[in-house]
């Protein structure tokens, strides 16, 4: 049976192969009718297999509900018949084809499938575990192929319930439930069957059916009386027994949920009058509505109350017709205590009455308490509700409308209006206060004398608050309760209110405003805002000027005082005064001070330690003082603009200040104008004197020391040498940002013969006032020589490790001019030339601080600032451009592809580049801890992959598959990326946080490739980490792009481990597989540590013959470059220097130097070491086979080994040999 495992390889390669079309599997018909007891047949049909890849293997499992339907008989078509090995198990329901030769494709059949009907049902025959192989053994993509299944009804009856009808069920009420059945089957019924019906889990009642017909109809009726106030789930089921046998036994049951309420009832008590008069009487009807004939009332009990005080029952008497002795009613002061157990009550309807007798006046409630009321079989009723009555006894009734009043102020008599009316029936003789408190404190009582109906007085209350706060004023009728009223609740009425001071003012009036030197003039000083219930009778304070600019001659009280309270003392600068004998009732001039002028300036006259006090004694707290300004008229130096324009590093600035004298007078002393870059003076110019009105403007030059912000200060007679109207404007500041000049390089290719290239580098926007006197240049070579290099000024050149070095000085130019030509000779079909790094100095030998490239094909949006080209790579196909965002400390590199291209940069594309950092920023602060929180970040990732910089392309079908391999979690990302053009090409960024990037793999359709980082100018793409926590990948291409991350989970470390069943069993249909792991690399390693390493480590060859004799058996992932590429991760470098152009680069590191003739024919070593902190391995021979030997070798192995070893390839195998 070796064809068995032969079967289960080819159909589950590893690969899986995808078209374009879906391929489909169908069951035909797909809709079948059958009765119990017949058979029928199922065509298995094939549909759309490609002719290219044709049918090699089938495999299948047919699936279907055995109590239904029984397989009876396989029968394999022509096609089926013709396969070169074949298994068709009847009791599994298993199939299994295989061609060698003559494969079927497009549409056949293969196989006719018989079954037996057991019992009615409907089921579905479908078909698991399908997998279909091309003509090579590879599986097509399982998700390429759509399985039709078959619909089978065997028919016969079918009871169904197709609804419940109830309406709104009451607590303890009889409800009345309707089901309906149906027979929606394709037979009759003839056999008696049930219809159940539960509430919960207890049964309501059962019905029998004697038979249903197809499509007849019955509607069933059940009485349900609800015990519970709660929702009930109703379930009705048909034929519980499962007498009747029918085609779908799942839709036997409905269920309903309805919510049980209780049925409200209500006792009410309807007094004949809603108003009396004392000493009269009246009767209330006590009455019960609600009541529902399906739950007649048969007891009630309860207290009728009311107010002894205002009234008194006479007579209670039931209504109901009751047995005597189950009446009971006694009579309590306030309260009748009724009951009554044996009536029947039926319907609403009056159950009682009381007679009540007037004794007092009031408006009053009669009500029930207790109230007890139950069914004819002693259940309480649980929703009760009782509507009281509410009755006048006419006479006066007091009240207060309204507390009036305006403003209240601090320590000043304020009125407080409160109105009274009698708003009750009866007019009131009695007398009776009025009291009215401020908080807690009584501010006064006022007696009234009687007030007749609809009366109303306004009584007037006097308060002086002592207090600034917020007070509540409440004032209160008849609080002696000396007065019957209809309502005693409406006798108080609060307003809350806010004290604050009543404002004063002492302001300064001068008799002139401005005025001249040697000049006298007077000052009154003035009180405002005096009111006459609070007279001021003490001031105190300080008047204040600048001893400078005047001296006070005299100071006088206009106040009637006695002499010996009033005090005057001056003293240089200051008056202090005090007067504590006045009385001053409104606002008026309290004093008079006379100042004689000795300087020019503009002055503040004003006071200080200002203290007002009233007539009691008690401090004004809200002093508000008004000064006065003054101004000597004199000159008045302002500098009224500084003009610069943009500031560039190095260059010389003209800053032009402009000053004017605005002051009432020439001026004819000579004064300095100084400017300031932050603390360090530019220069300084002295100004001959300046007229009223005159304006200069003074250039000071600057040459800026830096690329930064300045604060550019000019200030006007430092050393105040010209009396001014206002010292305080002679300054002024204005920031300015210095920013270096750009200037640009082109590299450019002027023409080529053959392998002949002649380039020219041009420098552009030179500045006449700092011209370049000279450079260092710094140019990547990639397969090309240096023939010749002709440059300005005195000038060198040299060329190591592929960087041509030019430097020149000695030189003075400005503008735009070449710098050097270069001659070039190709020495390989690809080549690239970098321009990676230029310094350009000015004739005093400071550097440029921006040379940008110059591109005419990439335009920046005008606003976008600090972004700008630093670097051009020339390749054979394309040209790319880097540009450097400095404040975002990022680069982004643009392939060129044609003359044609033109790219904007906007201000999109920096959003979507800051974007992503703030979304890798996020995902890298994510702690990572288990397999759950890496899917999430992951997802995280899938969602933000975005297209940067995206010409004629756009990213679809983005999808994550995530695996654990030991404590790693690999993780994979796949986006088509579609080119909608013939040119163009796709800049994505996708953030990846602190996640490691394993691989990044492009697949066109036919090929796939893996990218190498930084293999700029690759012709199908690159990838690249721009910032930490991103990855750009960047596609000329449209292919599917997987991209492979891994993050190591925290501590627990775990060793891979694989069972003996899992390296030695075959990948088959069965359930079982390899491990994530084995699906790349080869099974026959023979330690997990090798294992695991081949997994996680990048694979470089550099030749065909090397994958397909060595590398593919050892793992399927490979890169293969004919670049010499830099080492920046672990890797495996197979091949020999010939073969390998990355092993040709790094020979030298190697302790063991490999040639075509060492370590000799079929002989290789391997070899492990460290570059740069990397894990570098060599497997490598002198030969094709030397090589094979290494690799084959290395498999054997426990660990990476210490030193290099050497095998050789002898009988098909690799054996160890000593090192010749």
């Amino acid at each position: 049976m070796k064809w068995k495992f032969l079967i289960a390889i080819l159909l589950m390669s590893l690969i899986g192969i995808c078209y374009g079309e879906d391929i489909t599997v169908e069951l035909v018909p797909s809709n079948v009718e059958v009765e119990v007891g017949n058979i029928f047949n199922l065509t298995l049909v094939v549909k759309n297999v490609p002719e290219d890849g044709k049918c090699g293997g089938f495999e299948t499992e047919i699936s279907y509900d055995s109590n239904v339907v029984n397989l009876t008989d396989i029968k394999l078509s022509e096609v089926g018949e013709n396969a070169s090995l074949k298994e068709v198990n009847l009791s599994s329901g298993k199939i299994s084809l295989i061609w060698f030769s003559e494969s079927p494709y497009g549409n056949f059949t293969l196989a006719v499938l018989s079954f037996k009907t057991l019992k009615p049902g409907e089921i579905n025959i479908t078909l698991k575990k399908t997998v279909i192989a091309n003509d090579s053994g590879h599986s097509y993509n399982k998700d390429k192929i759509i399985i039709h299944p078959a619909t089978v009804t065997v028919k016969g009856p079918n009871l169904n319930i197709t609804n419940i009808s109830i309406d709104t069920p009451y607590y303890r009420i009889n409800t009345p439930i309707n089901v309906t059945i149906t027979n929606n089957g394709h037979l009759n019924n003839s056999r008696s069957f049930s219809v159940d019906l539960y509430a919960d889990a207890n049964k309501i009642g059962s019905i029998t059916v004697n038979g249903l017909k197809i499509g007849e109809s019955k509607t069933l009726t059940f009485n349900w009386t609800p015990e519970k106030i709660k929702p009930y789930t109703i379930v009705a089921v048909v034929d519980v027994g499962n007498v009747v046998p029918e085609e779908n036994e799942d839709d036997n049951k409905i269920v309903k949920v309805v919510k049980v309420t209780e049925k409200p009832i209500y006792i009410k008590i309807n007094p004949s009058n809603l108003t009396t008069d004392l000493d009269d009487t009246f009767t209330v009807n006590i009455s019960l509505y609600g009541v529902d004939y399906r739950r007649p009332v048969k007891g009630i009990e309860g207290v009728l109350t009311y107010d002894p005080q205002v009234l008194t029952c006479t007579n209670f008497t039931f209504l109901v017709n009751a047995t005597q002795d189950l009446k009971n009613i006694t009579f309590e002061r306030g309260k009748v205590i009724f009951k009554i157990i044996d009536g029947e009550i039926n319907t609403s309807s009056i159950i009682a009455t009381a007679i009540f007798k007037v004794i007092g006046v009031s408006t009053i409630s009669i009500s029930f308490e207790e109230v007890n009321i139950s069914d004819v079989d002693g259940y309480l009723f649980k929703n009760i509700t009782i509507n009281p009555a509410t009755v006048t006894i006419r006479g006066p009734n007091l009240n207060i409308t309204n507390i009036s009043i305006d403003t209240p102020y601090y320590r000043i008599n304020t009125p407080i209006n409160v109105t009274i009316t009698n708003n009750g029936h009866l007019n009131n003789s009695r007398s009776f206060s009025v009291d009215l408190y401020a908080d807690a404190n009584k501010i006064g009582s006022i007696t009234v004398n009687g007030l007749k109906i609809g009366e109303s007085k306004t009584l007037t209350f006097n308060w002086t608050p002592e207090k600034i706060k917020p007070y509540t004023i409440v004032a209160v009728v008849d609080v002696g309760n000396v007065v019957p009223e209809e309502n005693e609740d409406d006798n108080k009425i609060v307003k809350v209110v806010k004290v604050t001071e009543k404002p004063i003012y002492i302001k300064i009036n001068p008799s002139n405003l401005t005025t001249d030197l040697d000049d006298t003039f007077t000052v009154n000083i003035s009180l405002y805002g005096v009111d006459y219930r609070r007279p001021v009778k003490g001031i105190e304070g300080v008047l204040t000027y600048d001893p400078q600019v005047l001296t006070c001659t005299n100071f006088t009280f206009l106040v009637n005082a006695t002499q010996d309270l009033k005090n005057i003392t001056f003293e240089r600068g200051k008056v202090i005064f005090k007067i504590i004998d006045g009385e001053i009732n409104t606002s008026s001039i309290i004093a008079t001070a006379i100042f004689k002028v000795i300087g020019v300036s503009t002055i503040s006259i004003s006071f200080e330690e200002v203290n007002i006090s009233d007539v009691d004694g008690y401090l004004f707290k809200n002093i508000t003082i008004n000064p006065a300004t003054v101004t000597i008229r004199g000159p008045n130096l302002n500098i009224t603009n500084i003009s610069i324009d943009t500031p560039y590093y190095r260059i010389n600035t003209p800053i032009n200040v402009t000053i004017t004298n605005n002051g009432h007078l020439n001026n004819s002393r000579s004064f300095s104008v100084d400017l300031y870059a932050d603390a360090n003076k530019i220069g300084s110019i002295t100004v001959n004197g300046l007229k009223i009105g005159e304006s200069k403007t003074l250039t000071f030059n600057w040459t800026p020391e830096k690329i930064k912000p300045y604060t550019i200060v000019a200030v006007v007679d430092v050393g105040n040498v010209v009396p001014e109207e206002n010292e305080d404007d002679n300054k002024i500041v204005k920031v300015v940002e210095v920013r270096p000049v750009t200037t640009y390089v082109k590299l450019y290719k002027i023409s080529q013969d053959n392998n002949t290239i002649w380039a020219t580098l041009d420098v552009l926007n030179i500045p006449e006032k700092r011209p370049v006197g000279g450079y260092d240049i710094y140019i990547k070579l990639e397969n090309l020589s240096v023939i010749n290099v002709t440059s300005i000024g005195i000038s060198n050149w040299s060329l190591s490790n592929n960087i041509l070095f030019i430097t020149g000085y000695n030189f003075s130019k400005s503008g735009n001019f070449s710098i050097t030509n270069i001659t070039f000779n190709v020495t390989d079909t690809t080549y690239s030339i970098i321009l990676h790094k230029i310094i350009l100095s000015d004739i005093g030998g400071y550097p440029f601080k921006r040379v940008a490239i110059d591109i005419k094909n990439i335009k920046i949006s005008e606003n976008i600032k600090d972004i700008y080209p630093v670097e051009l790579i020339i390749t054979e196909d394309i040209n790319i451009t880097k540009l450097k965002a400095e404040n975002l400390n990022d680069t982004l590199l643009i392939p060129i592809l044609n003359e044609s291209t033109n790219i904007i940069i906007n201000e999109s594309i920096i959003e979507n580049i800051t974007k992503i950092l703030e979304v890798a920023n996020n995902i890298t602060n994510k702690t990572i801890k288990n397999e759950s929180d890496v899917e999430e970040v992951v997802e995280k990732i899938k969602e933000n992959i975005t297209p940067v910089l995206a010409q004629n392309f756009k990213i679809n079908n983005k999808t994550v598959n995530t695996t654990k391999v030991g404590n790693k979690v690999i993780s994979t990302i796949s986006f088509k990326a579609e080119n909608t053009s013939k040119k163009g090409f796709i800049t994505v960024r996708i953030p990846i946080g602190n996640l490691t990037v394993e691989k990044v793999t492009v697949f066109d359709g036919t090929t796939t490739v893996t990218l190498v980082e930084n293999d700029i100018g690759n012709k199908i793409g690159w990838y690249r980490i721009p910032v930490k926590g991103v990855l750009e990948i960047t596609l000329i291409k449209d292919p599917v792009v997987k991209v492979t991350l891994s993050a190591k989970l925290p501590p627990k470390k775990t060793t891979i481990k694989r069972s003996t069943d899992e390296r030695d069993t075959p990948y088959t249909s069965s359930g079982g597989g390899p491990s994530p792991l084995t699906k790349i690399v080869a099974r026959d390693i023979k330690s997990e540590n090798i294992m695991y390493f081949v997994y996680k480590t990048k694979l470089i060859v550099g030749s065909e013959i090397d994958i397909n004799l060595s590398a593919k058996y050892l793992k399927t992932d490979v890169n293969i470059t004919d670049r010499s590429l830099e080492i920046k991760e672990d890797c495996i470098l197979i091949g020999g220097p010939v073969a390998n152009p990355v092993v040709k680069k790094y020979l030298n590191y190697f302790p063991v130097r490999v040639t075509n003739e060492y370590p000799g024919k079929h002989r290789g070593v391997i070899e492990v070491i460290k570059i740069d902190g990397h894990t570098v391995v060599l497997l490598a021979g002198s030969d094709r086979w030397g090589t094979k030997a290494a690799v084959e070798y290395f498999k054997t192995l426990e660990d990476l080994p210490d030193e290099p070893i050497f095998v050789e390839w002898r009988n098909g195998e690799a054996v160890r040999i000593e090192r010749s």
